[in-house]
């Protein structure tokens, strides 16, 4: 370059810069001045001892020469040298290269020179810079890392430095000592990044995750984030101290994640990657099902992951890939499994698999109902809990134990033929297996008749349609059916049938058991139907009326035989209409007469059914009282319900319709002193007798009754009395009656019942025998819960369980255990008991239904007092020992002061398909209603409304399809100004 004074005599003249470099790597420039004669070009390498240029003329001859460490060119002028090629005369300049051997080794200058330092490292790490002329002490001086100067020393000399590298850089950076003698040389660093957290340290497949640390770089470029071998590609933001990105596809397990930019790779830290289920095909099946698991992170080797239903590992794999897993369902699972994947990287998500149970055997394949099956199988669930057995669409109630892989249970009501049985858990429904329900026969009515009697077959699985199923005589079938149902067949004796012939039922489950029918010659056709009423009185103030119903599609006769207290008696035949009811006015019937104390024997060769209705004022107390007639008589009644003690008269009404007195033994069993015998009493041959029980057992006495006769005879309790109600202030005056009970039961239904607060409703229970029983009641809510709601609990069945808060409502069953002492009664308040038993701070106001079941034999009786309307009064009813699908009432009336219902119970575990067909006095049979009672609940049909108004009628309930039913008809009157009700239990033809 050309510079002004440095050429000849002040002209402008050459000059020229070299940049040196030392053998240590340091460089700093030079600057030649004068010259003439350049034998270099700008850019140009010089070697040591090249001859690059010539001095001009400028006088005197001489030399300039500066040099500068560093990189820019120097500005001091202090540091400029000259030199002369006469060594004698050099006008005051120093010789440069005595300048440059005293300040710098080998030719360098005073500056501080880096010779040596730590390549590469994190920010915040501690690095050695060797070098000379640093200076024994820092003072002012300090290294910089480009722009950046570091501001932590931890040590300082002349020849070495020790400096924690500052944030804020990242990459490659020059690094130099900066002195008060000037700049050293610029040597390369490189800043390591280092990662100090992953956030979070798991996750799956692209989810986003931060990676926090320093040194990364403040613009990305080419640096990356790394997974073992997997780079990153999807990033959020990225900061010198911050990045964000998603986690890349193709990594499993527990990879090391690391960031690369020029500074180098940073440390490792491993992060997890959580395996991922997509989808389970199939989501449902068997144990031994082969499953397909998709997702991601599977790891392409299974190696220790392994894939598990809940707790229970999976052994079969069939194969496994990162994306993909095919195994086979474990054993020892059922329900609704949560499937999972677990890897070194963490558990998946979980999905549901629902495992079908299924069954592998059944023992016995074919029985009657009641029969204990075994099921054989898996996945039933070691406890049942919700779980049920199925037979078709009928659910089992009944289960000996259950396990995962074996059932016991009871075959159950209201199936027949060859029902699917199914094992049905949360899981879902098994695979079906048949089982043959075989008819069973528990009762033929009558056993003898000539062909064409029409014969009652009692039992169950007799289909609820007939279809391909028949009734056989011998080898004869019968072709003549009036009612086929599943619990009862109504059939006529077939022609061909001839001597004693073996009954029996067949369906598509097979045969039934046989019974013995005697089919009798033309001449010697029998009475198949017979009622006695042993109450019965025709006096001041009472009304007796007999009312006959003939469900037959042929006219029927009847023998009514009157028989009177003290002896004597007078005979009828009354005519029923086919498909009709009538009454028999008693009172005004000249056979009778006034005055009388009657007792009443019905007979007919056909099918009928008898009630006794009666209505009164007894010394003021008005009301109405009505029975069904006993078929037979026997040695022994009982009657749970009595009571002597104030405002109740009670007796006890003997008919005995044989050729000899019967000797009478009273065996009250009472609440308050146990049992009480009283005999000596007499009932004539073929007479009634009346026995006031307050006189008998004395006054104040809350009792059942076990009558002894040592010949058959038929006994009724009717009670008259003022009832003032546990407040002692309702005054409820009104009388009922019961037919009592020729046998004990282990089981009894009650379809009425009601505790709204104007009826009051109990239960009296009777244990005649010599051990202690117990009794388990199962209330059945109706449909007018108010809403109460208990708080915690003890559970009602006595376990002492606190159960949780529970509102009870419509059909729901309220279970509750009772103790019974020998020769004893206990007496049930139902309001109160339902308050205890649902603990609630007032008793519920509900419809409710009753059953009662017992390991040991025992009588129930539900009597209710009421006031309806105004009406007021009582009735009281044993309980049907069980259920039926044909029900039978004699009386019904639907004239505007008399209110008649039906109440319809159905215990069972599906709904019943109910028909109603009313036979009226006054225009024969109606047109059949039909209705449908749910399972496990009780409907009320009010009859007036359901049939019409100012019917005199006998009504027949048959369930058409389902399980058998209970029906009683409470009635409500004011009859010629006696108001009251009574209510009785159907009557099965």
């Amino acid at each position: 370059m050309s510079v002004g004074g440095y050429g000849p005599g002040g002209t402008a003249g050459g000059a020229m810069v070299i940049l040196h470099e030392t053998s240590t790597g340091a460089k700093f420039k030079a600057l030649y001045g004068h010259l003439e004669n350049l034998r270099v070009g700008e850019g140009a390498t010089v070697q040591a001892g090249q001859v690059i240029a010539d001095t001009n003329d400028y006088s005197p001859n001489h030399l300039h020469f500066g040099i500068h460490p560093g990189t820019s060119y120097p500005s001091d002028g202090n540091i400029w040298r000259g030199y002369t090629s006469s060594t004698s005369n050099t006008y005051g300049w120093v010789n440069p290269l005595d300048y440059l051997n005293g300040h710098y080794p080998e030719g360098g200058a005073a500056n501080p020179r880096i010779s040596a330092i730590t390549q590469i490292a994190y920010v915040g790490s501690v690095i050695t810079i060797k070098g000379a002329n640093f200076g024994s002490t820092r003072g002012s001086s300090y290294v910089a890392f480009n722009a950046v100067q570091a501001t932590h020393y931890d040590f300082w000399a002349d020849g070495q430095i020790e400096v924690k590298v500052p944030a804020g850089i990242s990459g490659e950076v020059d690094v130099t000592v900066h002195t008060s003698d000037g700049t050293s040389n610029a040597v390369t660093f490189k800043v390591r990044p280092r990662i100090g957290e992953i956030i979070p340290s798991s996750a799956t497949i692209g989810s986003a995750i931060t990676v926090t640390g320093t040194g990364f770089k403040n613009v990305r470029g080419d640096s990356y984030v790394a997974f073992d071998s997997v780079h990153a590609t999807s990033y959020v933001s990225w900061t010198d101290t911050e990045i964000k990105l998603r986690v890349p596809a193709g990594i499993s397990g527990a990879p090391d994640l690391t960031v690369t930019t020029a500074g180098g790779t940073s440390n490792a830290l491993t992060f997890k990657v959580k395996p991922r289920i997509f989808d389970i095909i199939p989501d449902s099946g068997t144990v031994g099902t082969t499953i397909t698991i998709t997702g991601d992170a599977f790891k392409n080797v299974r190696g220790d992951s392994y894939v598990a239903f809940n707790s229970a590992e999976v052994t079969s794999y069939i194969s496994w890939t990162d994306t993909q897993i095919k195994v086979k369902a474990p054993a020892g699972i059922s329900g609704t499994p949560s499937v999972a994947v677990y890897t070194a990287g963490g558990t998946s998500n979980s999905k549901t698999f629902s495992v079908l149970p299924r069954i592998k055997g059944l023992t016995p394949q074919s029985g009657n109902v009641g029969t204990e099956i075994t099921i054989t199988g898996n996945a039933f669930k070691s406890v049942q809990a919700d779980s049920y057995v199925c037979f078709n669409s009928v659910k089992a109630t009944n289960y000996t134990s259950w396990t995962d892989t074996e059932i016991k249970l009871k075959v159950p009501a209201g199936i027949s033929g060859v029902p699917d049985v199914t094992v049905n858990t949360a899981g879902g429904s098994s695979n079906a297996m048949t089982y043959k329900v075989l008819p069973r026969i528990t009762g033929l009515t009558p056993q003898s008749g000539t062909v064409g009697t029409e014969i009652t077959i009692t039992g169950d699985a007799f289909k609820s349609v007939q279809a391909d199923s028949y009734v056989s005589f011998g080898t004869v079938k019968a072709s003549e059916y009036t009612l086929w149902s599943d619990l009862r067949i109504t059939v006529k004796v077939p022609a061909g049938a001839s001597g004693v012939e073996q009954v029996k039922v067949t369906t598509a489950g097979g045969d039934s058991n046989s019974e013995e029918f005697t089919v009798l010659p033309d001449s010697q056709a029998q009475m198949v139907t017979t009622f006695y009423f042993a109450e019965g009185y025709t006096g001041s103030g009472f009304q007796e009326y007999l009312c006959i119903g003939n469900p037959g599609s042929s006219e029927a006769s009847a023998t009514v035989t009157y028989l009177f207290n003290g002896g004597g008696s007078a005979q009828d035949t009354v005519v029923i209409p086919a498909g009709s009811r009538t009454t028999v006015d008693v009172n005004n019937n000249p056979s009778v007469g006034s005055d009388k104390e009657v007792s009443i024997k019905v007979e007919s060769a056909f099918q009928i059914i008898c009630e006794r209705p009666m209505y009164f004022n007894y010394q003021g107390i008005t009301g109405g009282s009505d029975a069904v007639g006993a078929t037979s008589p026997s040695s022994v009644f009982y009657f749970a319900e009595g009571y002597t003690g104030a405002g109740f008269d009670e007796y006890i009404t003997v008919l005995n319709p044989g050729g000899t007195d019967a000797n009478l033994t009273f065996r009250f069993q009472t609440q308050e002193a146990g049992e009480i015998v009283k005999t000596g009493q007499v009932a004539k041959a073929n007479s009634r007798a009346t026995f006031s029980v307050n006189i008998l057992l004395g006054s104040g006495y809350q009792t059942s009754l076990k009558l002894e006769s040592d010949v058959p005879v038929v006994a009724e309790r009717p009670m008259y009395f003022n009832y003032l109600g546990p407040a002692g202030d309702k005054n409820w005056t009104g009388g009922h009656c019961v037919m009592g009970a020729s046998s004990l039961a282990k089981s009894y239904l009650f379809a009425e019942g009601n505790t709204l607060s104007n009826f009051d409703e109990y239960l009296t229970l009777q244990n005649p025998g010599s051990s202690a029983m117990e009794v388990e009641a199962i209330y059945q809510l109706g449909q007018e819960v108010n809403g109460w709601v208990p708080t915690g609990m003890p559970d009602p069945m006595g376990t002492g369980t606190i159960m949780a808060p529970h509102t009870w409502g419509p059909g729901e069953p309220v279970p509750v255990k009772y103790n019974i002492e020998p020769g004893s009664r206990v007496t049930l308040f139902v309001p109160a008991e339902l308050q205890k038993a649902t603990h609630t701070d007032a008793a519920p106001t509900v419809d409710v239904s009753v059953s009662l079941t017992s390991a040991s034999d025992f009588l129930a009786e539900r009597p209710m007092y009421f006031d309806y309307s105004g009406w007021t009064g009582g009735h009281c009813v044993i309980g049907a020992a069980s259920s039926a699908s044909d029900w039978f009432f004699a009386e019904g009336c639907t004239s505007p002061t008399f209110h008649e219902y039906l109440c319809l119970q159905n215990p069972g575990a599906i709904s019943a398909a109910v028909e109603i067909t009313y036979l009226t006095q006054e225009v024969g049979t109606l047109a059949a209603r039909t209705t449908t009672v749910p399972a496990n609940s009780r409907i009320t049909i009010p009859v007036n409304a359901n049939c019409g108004d100012n019917y005199s009628l006998s009504a027949r309930i048959r369930v058409t399809s389902g399980p058998g039913i209970i029906c009683e008809r409470p009635m409500y009157f004011d009859y010629m100004g006696w108001d009251g009700g009574h209510d009785v239990v159907g009557c099965c033809p």
